[in-house]
């Protein structure tokens, strides 16, 4: 049911916010004609639910969250006609709240009086993704996000044997880090970017954070800007005043187990892998737990030279029944020391060492 909130594909207005009239009242793929093409109250009900789940998310929209939420619970009674009507009328309130917020906060920018942080301005949620900010920091943000999602593969955002996720394969902790990416790390790293935010500034606006993107995944971009985000994002993490960053990337949250500081360097280099050498890595992993007496060997000869940590711990939350139950992971963690595999496999030992025991 969640995908039916696909907060990346929503249109924008010409200041960077969500087009709020159009996700709610466009034809044919708005949330309202949604609700309207619906056979049953039940299946009313359970779409709204869901727009609601997902539209109020922050701790400061709780309060709104919970009056919606009961308001759903006391349509659910009603017949198809009046819950139809009753759900209508409800999001038509959820998006006079949505575009009072988008205005609201559009003044204080221009003014000057707006920050990432002000409850008076309260920015249109984004599902982790920043508006408001220069391409270039958006489009910054997007390029980690995308390793990170070749990580989580088709894994779910929940828990694995009762235990919250671990952060690298976590939705909620990408968009957390993607949040702090776009406001710490971008402004640093703009100025050695020259000539990719130049060459977007010649396109229309909605253009340029796609094309800034394209460039930092070119080998030519990304291997002369790799030496300037390693230093920028060192001072940002390790050298700003109290670690402050760095805190915040590693704060707790029940949605998924965070980073601890030996995890600084596996997120850096996030920016030096691909997406697809990312995803090529994973392939080759499933391949070879499938197959079988030879599988202990191919591994040790595929992994050399190579970081295969975080795709192994992928592939195990994935794939569980190949990865863990099959033996696999035993057997090749079976004939290394406890130094060497805490050296090599720091993510997987820390997250499965119950799963290799």
């Amino acid at each position: 049911m969640t995908e039916l909130i696909n907060k990346a594909s929503w249109p924008r207005t010409s200041h960077g916010t969500i087009d709020w009239e159009a996700v709610f009242e466009e034809p044919g793929s708005g949330l309202i004609p949604l609700v309207e093409s619906a056979h049953s109250a039940e299946a009313i009900v359970k779409v709204v639910r869901v727009i609601i789940e997902a539209l109020f998310t922050r701790q400061s929209d709780r309060p709104l969250r919970d009056g919606f939420l009961t308001t759903v619970d006391d349509i659910a009674t009603q017949d198809l006609t009046t819950t139809k009507k009753l759900s209508t009328a409800l999001l038509r309130e959820v998006k006079d709240d949505r575009i009072a917020r988008a205005t609201a906060f559009i003044k204080q920018k221009k003014s000057g009086r707006a920050s990432d942080t002000d409850a008076t301005a309260d920015p249109p949620e984004t599902g982790g993704k920043q508006e408001n900010l220069p391409p270039f920091n958006t489009a910054l943000a997007q390029t980690i996000e995308k390793r990170l999602v070749v990580l989580r593969g088709n894994g779910v955002d929940g828990e694995f044997g009762g235990t919250p996720l671990p952060f690298p394969l976590s939705r909620k902790f990408c968009e957390h880090l993607m949040t702090i990416i776009a406001e710490h790390v971008a402004p640093a790293l703009a100025q050695h970017a020259a000539e990719i935010i130049s060459k977007s500034e010649k396109l229309p606006e909605a253009d340029q954070v796609k094309d800034i993107v394209k460039a930092l995944d070119t080998k030519k971009h990304r291997e002369a800007l790799w030496e300037h985000w390693c230093v920028e994002w060192k001072v940002v993490t390790e050298q700003a005043k109290d670690h402050s960053v760095w805190d915040k990337i590693c704060q707790p949250s029940d949605s998924y187990q965070p980073p601890l500081n030996d995890d600084n360097e596996m997120l850096m280099g996030l920016f030096a892998r691909t997406p697809d050498t990312m995803d090529r890595q994973s392939t080759a992993l499933y391949q070879i737990a499938g197959q079988g007496e030879g599988a202990k060997k191919a591994f040790e000869e595929y992994r050399q030279g190579k970081d295969v940590d975080a795709a192994l711990l992928s592939a195990c939350y994935q794939e569980p029944n190949v990865f863990i139950a099959s033996g696999f992971l035993k057997d090749i963690m079976r004939d290394h020391s406890d130094d060497v595999r805490h050296e090599t496999f720091p993510l997987t030992i820390r997250f499965l060492s119950s799963r290799i025991k």
